[in-house]
């Protein structure tokens, strides 16, 4: 690989990697060493036009100087060490693939430069004259014919010399989509051929591609004869051949004839109308010839169908996916140019968002004489193309468009949502100014409502009353408060909204991005964390993870969404003064604190209550039935078990022992009452009726008996339905407190029975499935690891406990190391809440690791992650409870700060004591047994 290639390739690999400064150093050595090959390959011809000795006679009256310029210039390199003939010789190839390499590497420095900081941008359009001269000295077509029988390195050759000059066009075209200026080579100059199939490009070997070549159709037509057929100037009966590469090229063709033709138009009469009108019979043309390309790229699509025997081409992976996304859009693009003549190319490459806004703004009116569009069908469909591409950015819940709208984003994308705003904007101030004159046709009020309804989907859209008129609709929409204001209110908004301040102006743009259309929609992350775009078998929280592994410690995920890593970072987010979401804060917190007393660490370890309960479960319960399964054929089938036992555990500290749930001794019932968690799905509805029924009719069961709920005994025999009376005086003191000022004082007035029910099926509900599936977890790794299990029964065996009828204590359970080692080591490797915990910034903003993220903004991590950590946890993806024995304090608690099992902060989970607790009594008592 030429080294201006090389040095190019790296130069878009820190680019993608986020690491500009390096990637603008890369990117100005390989320009320098780029244009320096350049000039030592044209070292011969330029010596050829200089004088030489024989120039110089004896009767010559010039003076013959010992060191002529000739000479001069051959040795202008010989002082530079380390450049010697021979060296240089090497360096500089002047083979047809050498230049193949360095008009390559050109290519990606100008398409890298176009979208780039303005200085790089200005040395990028600057590159594009050298460019279009090498590709034309290299020639443009017709390529030389291929023999049927050659072999695979000569065919890689002419094809990639094929692909490398039409994808040059490609991006002149998006330069002058831009920026608005001349495309440096037209679509005319190309004779070349389309390309050929992408599984014949692909195919790494030559017997891969002598199999691809047999399955695969040849494509034959070159680019002129495809474009004539787009234009309807082709060959009768003739079949339209092309990839999807090749119906990219050809959307580029037409982007680059409409431009054409808009430099030729006749602007309008008014001084204040700079708009340039296409002629009816030049639309119509171009708007056939985009019907034909909608069939052809249909057809192409069919035929990957049948190829892949499926209809879904969603895999984002996949080149074509890719490639026909964004000629999609520029089809769109094309069908909105038609009709539009944005002024803002100059502005936009200036980088400066003021003068963008001023472009738009005199674009769209100078003075009070505005220009309307014309009302047709043909700008109808127009204005269907606008509205549909700016969809794509707004959040789902538009009917009409949820069906075609994908997390794709791209600069061809990027540039038809710009003038989709621009063209919505003015086609509404037209509706609204001429709706008097003529009033809406049936297909105008039609988008007028769509346009209504998506604007409505922003969180900037006022209310529209619903009983105005569609005329005085409309005007809401437009805003036509001056003639001065009307065409720009929408699109300024759209346009700044959607591109200009999510790309330019928001805090959170020098933050990574997920992919690039995070910075626009967050449809890309939910389809993330629903699998949508995962190939198969593929995890989410895997998928997450890598993006900081890739990234950085802080991702921005969506919008308004930033994913964070590391226990630093997580703890300084996730306490005060970062909060949970307005409804969580004003509703739940109330109910979080009535109750919060009775699951604190110091309350449960000196519980009678729950010791008694704790001792009736696993002594009385657990064990004699383990026994009793042991003597059977078989295993025991641990995770029914585990369900059991928390449940039961849970429901005994909330209700107390006697009317608290006994699945220990009917495992088999528990997946029917653990539906409504979510572990199954059979039965759900009935499940989910009857577990509600028997939380209700236990609710109201102690309301009866309330009388009897305290004394000593009742604590002793673990009776006490702690949890439920800490609910019930928690609202009576609520109301007791703040009378009728209190949130609560409506509904614990009103529906008391109700609101306690709920308030213990919560508990039920939040503690059950998570503290299950770690102790399922204990079990299944214990089971793997027969030296774990020795240490584990030795240490209880040491403590003096084994086969006695009573309980150890907690406090000499809580002491054991290798217990807490697997308990810490499988809630860390499985976690109960693996997936993102959300919080919302205060509104001041606060900085993390550099970035400033402004306030209510959605900060989220993933335990998941956290706990995969390598820096921290060695050989993470592997339980070992060992890493948690025989360490200092210090390293303990570096271990214990990145455990992140139940959240950190005031908004952690307040039964994380209970389940810790839950878990260690259960597992000892399995070790005991």
């Amino acid at each position: 690989m030429a080294p201006e290639l090389l040095l190019a390739v790296a130069a878009v690999g820190a680019q993608y990697r986020f690491e500009p400064h390096r990637s603008y150093s890369l990117w100005y050595a390989a320009k320098a060493v780029a244009m320096e090959q350049i000039s030592r390959r044209r070292s011969s011809e330029v010596k050829a036009l200089l004088p030489t000795s024989s120039n110089y006679t004896v009767n010559s009256a010039l003076p013959s100087p010992k060191m002529g310029v000739r000479h001069m210039f051959s040795s202008s390199n010989q002082d530079r060490p380390g450049l010697m003939d021979g060296h240089r010789e090497t360096f500089t190839p002047n083979t047809p693939d050498a230049r193949l390499e360095t008009i390559q590497a050109i290519l990606l420095l100008f398409a890298v430069g176009l979208w780039n900081a303005k200085a790089v941008l200005n040395e990028s359009i600057s590159l594009q004259s050298t460019l279009a001269m090498l590709l034309r000295e290299d020639g443009l077509g017709p390529d030389p014919e291929i023999e049927s029988d050659c072999n695979w390195e000569t065919w890689v050759r002419r094809e990639k010399a094929i692909r490398t000059k039409i994808i040059a066009f490609c991006y002149f075209n998006l330069s002058s989509i831009a920026y608005d200026d001349p495309p440096n080579i037209l679509f005319s100059e190309l004779f070349l051929s389309l390309p050929q199939s992408g599984k014949i490009w692909r195919a790494e070997n030559e017997w891969s591609w002598q199999q691809a070549r047999r399955t695969e159709p040849r494509v034959d037509m070159t680019l002129q004869d495809a474009f004539a057929y787009i234009l309807g100037k082709g060959t009768t009966g003739e079949i339209l051949q092309v990839t999807t590469l090749g119906l990219y090229i050809l959307a580029h063709a037409l982007m680059q004839q409409i431009w054409l033709l808009k430099q030729s138009a006749i602007r309008g009469s008014s001084k204040f109308d700079a708009s340039r009108s296409l002629k009816l019979d030049d639309v119509d043309e171009i708007t056939s010839a985009i019907r034909t390309w909608e069939v052809a790229f249909n057809q192409r699509q069919r035929v990957r169908a049948a190829e892949n025997g499926t209809y879904n081409f969603e895999d984002s992976n996949h080149p074509a996916t890719q490639i026909a996304h964004n000629a999609t859009a520029l089809v769109r693009l094309a069908g909105i140019k038609l009709y539009t003549d944005s002024h803002s190319g100059k502005a936009l490459a200036t980088r400066d968002p003021n003068a963008l806004a001023k472009a738009l703004s005199n674009f769209q009116v100078q003075s009070r004489s505005f220009q309307p569009l014309a009302r047709n069908e043909r700008m109808n469909r127009a204005v269907f193309h606008a509205l549909h591409s700016l969809t794509l950015l707004i959040k789902t819940g538009v009917s009409f468009v949820s069906q075609s709208s994908n997390s794709e984003w791209s600069i061809q994308h990027l540039l038809c949502n710009f003038e989709s705003a621009t063209l919505l904007a003015r086609w509404l101030t037209t509706i609204g100014m001429t709706s008097s004159q003529k009033m809406p046709t049936k297909d105008e009020s039609i988008l007028v409502e769509m346009i209504r309804q998506v604007v409505g989907e922003t969180d900037h859209a006022g209310p529209i009353d619903p009983s105005l008129s569609t005329d005085d609709t409309i005007r809401k929409l437009a805003a036509p408060i001056d003639p001065l204001d009307q065409p720009t209110v929408l699109a300024a908004y759209l346009v700044y909204k959607l591109v200009v301040y999510p790309l330019w102006l928001s805090p959170l743009r020098k933050i990574p991005s997920a992919h690039p259309s995070a910075r626009f929609s967050p449809l890309w992350i939910m389809a993330v964390r629903h699998g949508l775009l995962l190939r198969e078998g593929g995890d989410s929280l895997v998928a997450q993870a890598d993006l900081h592994r890739r990234l950085g410690p802080v991702v921005l995920v969506g919008p308004r969404h930033v994913s964070i890593d590391g226990p630093e970072i997580v703890r300084a987010v996730f306490y005060e003064p970062s909060h949970k979401a307005r409804w969580y804060q004003e509703f739940t917190g109330y109910h979080r604190r009535i109750a919060a007393p009775v699951f604190t660490k110091s309350h449960l370890h000196n519980s009678a209550a729950f010791r008694a309960q704790a001792q009736t479960l696993l002594i009385d319960r657990l064990l004699p039935s383990l026994l009793k399964q042991a003597r059977e054929p078989g295993g025991i089938e641990t995770v029914d078990l585990s369900l059991a036992v928390v449940l039961d555990f849970i429901t005994s500290y909330i209700f107390g022992i006697d009317k608290a749930s006994d699945m220990i001794s009917r495992t088999s019932d528990v997946w029917t009452m653990s539906t409504k968690a979510g572990l199954v799905d059979e039965k759900k509805t009935a499940a989910r009726v009857r577990f509600e029924t028997w939380n209700l009719e236990r609710c109201d069961s102690l309301a009866e008996s309330s009388s009897t709920l305290t004394g000593k005994e009742t604590h002793e025999k673990g009776n006490t339905p702690t949890v439920y009376q800490a609910t019930v005086d928690g609202y009576e003191r609520e109301i007791e407190e703040n009378g009728e000022h209190s949130p609560l004082h409506e509904i614990a007035t009103k529906k008391r029975r109700e609101c306690i029910a709920s308030e213990t099926f919560g508990h039920i509900m939040a503690g059950h499935q998570p503290t299950a599936v770690v102790l399922s977890y204990v079990f299944w790794h214990l089971s793997r690891t027969p030296h774990i299990q020795k240490l584990l029964r030795d240490e209880l065996g040491n403590l003096g406990i084994a086969g006695k009828s009573k309980l150890a204590p907690y406090k000499t359970l809580d002491a054991c190391p290798v217990l807490t080692a697997v308990i810490y080591e499988t809630c860390r490797l499985n976690s109960p809440i693996p997936g993102p915990q959300i919080r919302c910034t205060p509104r001041a903003g606060l900085t993390v690791e550099g970035y400033f993220i402004p306030g209510d903004v959605e900060v989220s991590a993933c335990a998941y992650s956290l706990h995969r950590d390598e820096a921290v946890f060695k050989e993470a993806a592997a339980w070992k409870p060992e890493r948690w024995l025989g360490i200092s304090e210090t390293r303990m608690d570096d271990l214990l700060e990145s455990l992140w099992v139940f959240g950190s902060g005031p908004m952690s989970c307040i039964g994380s004591e209970l389940a810790l607790m839950i878990l260690k009594y259960t597992v000892a008592a399995f070790g005991e047994a």
